[in-house]
């Protein structure tokens, strides 16, 4: 009987896990950015804890860390229009750099010689022109048609982290009463309390790191020569808040960046040059800032990047760490 109800309570929980995945994915647009919002609260909970300790009224400290996580975004925003104006304007050079490149791959793979000349119909032919205009307008109407869902998740986004920063603790103190005994409530308290401090420190440091890596980044290849410095820095700094997908995105692009601008062994130089301002963090910088009680098992890491790069995309992506290091922190013994 015992087996019984051991494998009962076993399949009802897994079918429970089940069920709360399959929610996550179904409702995304509602659970995405909640969840991203709980984050950024959890990130700037020392700031409200430091505030509210000098006095100042809850609504006014969770109106002012939605300021300054609005005027964040923003800014990056604001840094990135020019940019990516540039980058759109030198499109069309940037392809016929391409085209060029190909040109130079098929004469070498003679083997694709009729696959060559396929696609030099393609794209001289006159069909070649109306598939742009199509796909312009493919891409416009896709553009309206995610508007008010992205503006649906900002107002989410928007509302969810207010009302945490304002509640957060009454959230924290009913989660805490779920204890069937004082101890028990004293320790749930506790460690939410550890969990919130874990994901903050952590997510501080790894900010900063990340800010120093995306202007080395901007330094070294402005000195390369490499178009759009500011906008290989901005992404160097963001994409880096995913472990070894983010880097590598980064590099294939200075790969293809350098393709197209430069000739020779020096089309490399720039994705070489990231590589190993990279190494330099993950190796050195990152573990001095982090500390060792702070570090987290590599597999569990790359495990929790792909689940939640294959429920919720980028936004997944970024939440990955935070939601892993919260669940660890709130684990481990007192």
């Amino acid at each position: 009987m015992n087996v019984s109800d051991n494998a009962y309570r076993f399949a009802v929980l897994m079918l429970a896990i089940i069920s709360g995945f399959a929610a996550l994915s179904l409702a995304q647009n509602v659970f995405a950015p909640t969840l991203t919002a709980i984050v950024i609260g959890v990130v700037f909970s020392p700031l409200a804890n430091t505030a509210e300790r000098m006095g100042a009224p809850r609504v006014i400290v969770a109106i002012t860390v939605l300021a300054i996580g609005l005027l964040f975004i923003g800014g990056a925003v604001l840094l990135l229009e020019g940019p990516v104006r540039e980058l759109i304007d030198a499109a069309p050079r940037i392809w016929a750099r391409i085209e060029s490149q190909l040109v130079e791959v098929r004469r070498v793979l003679s083997g694709l010689e009729e696959i060559s000349s396929d696609i030099s119909e393609a794209v001289d032919g006159g069909s070649g022109a109306a598939t742009v205009v199509a796909n312009s307008t493919n891409q416009l109407f896709a553009a309206l048609t995610f508007a008010p869902t992205a503006l649906a998740q900002m107002v989410i986004f928007i509302g969810a982290l207010f009302f945490f920063i304002l509640s957060r603790r009454d959230i924290y103190d009913a989660i805490a009463r779920l204890g069937t005994s004082p101890e028990g409530r004293l320790s749930l308290s506790r460690r939410l309390t550890n969990a919130e401090h874990y994901v903050s420190r952590y997510f501080v440091a790894i900010t900063i790191i990340n800010v120093l890596l995306g202007l080395a980044t901007y330094a070294v290849l402005y000195a390369l020569g490499v178009p759009s410095p500011v906008l290989w820095g901005v992404m160097a700094g963001f994409l880096n808040f995913m472990p070894y997908l983010g880097p590598s995105l980064v590099t294939a692009g200075l790969v293809v960046a350098g393709l197209v601008l430069f000739d020779g062994p020096y089309s490399f130089v720039p994705a070489a040059s990231f590589l190993a301002l990279n190494l330099v963090e993950g190796q050195f910088v990152t573990p001095a800032f982090v500390g060792k009680q702070m570090r987290v098992n590599s597999l569990l890491v790359f495990v929790s990047l792909v689940f939640w790069l294959w429920l919720w995309g980028p936004i997944g992506g970024f939440v990955a760490i935070p939601v892993l290091l919260a669940i660890l922190a709130f684990l481990q013994p007192e």
